[in-house]
């Protein structure tokens, strides 16, 4: 099917960041007692990481139709 707009692959990505890899640290995290600070930094790293990875993925297409919001 079509691509999805370059919003939605953003959303999506951050979406991944956020339910995957943040939830994933947490309880990596959890285990070994470290503070949330730095779960909180970590996490909001892997979020800006996957919603970059989903817009350039998006952008990748080729599709002027991407730069669409």
């Amino acid at each position: 099917g079509p691509a999805p707009a370059l919003a939605d692959a953003v959303i999506k990505g951050a979406a991944a960041g956020l339910g995957f890899a943040t939830a994933t640290f947490g309880i990596n995290y959890l285990f070994a007692g470290r503070p949330l600070s730095l779960l909180l930094i970590d996490g909001a790293y892997n979020i800006v990481l996957l919603a970059a990875m989903g817009a350039l993925h998006r952008i990748s297409t080729g599709d002027e139709a991407a730069f669409a919001l």
